[in-house]
């Protein structure tokens, strides 16, 4: 795990956004995370100022969260450990909540 926190924080590929986190080409991000740490998208959906968020898991439980912009620079937001899959919820638009 800290060798995966250190490896985020030390992407340089790109300057960083604002809040100073490693950003870089997209396709270098999905490169570089499933060869060092096998892990690829599990989970994507569209932010509501029209970036592209993004979730990659491995096998072994690592995860990481980036953002995508329109122009096509990804961001690490977060990763972590003990990622797991949770089944999509049934309740459809109009049910009502239990």
């Amino acid at each position: 795990m800290l060798r995966h926190a250190l490896l985020i924080a030390s992407i340089t590929l790109l300057p960083a956004v604002a809040d100073a986190a490693p950003c870089a080409k997209r396709a270098e991000f999905l490169e570089l995370f499933l060869t060092k740490f096998y892990e690829s998208p599990v989970s994507i959906g569209l932010t509501s100022d029209g970036k592209v968020l993004e979730i990659l898991a491995s096998a072994q439980g690592t995860w990481t969260i980036i953002v995508t912009t329109p122009s096509g620079q990804s961001c690490g937001i977060v990763s972590g450990e003990a990622w797991s899959e949770v089944p999509a919820p049934k309740i459809q638009p109009g049910d009502a909540a239990s």
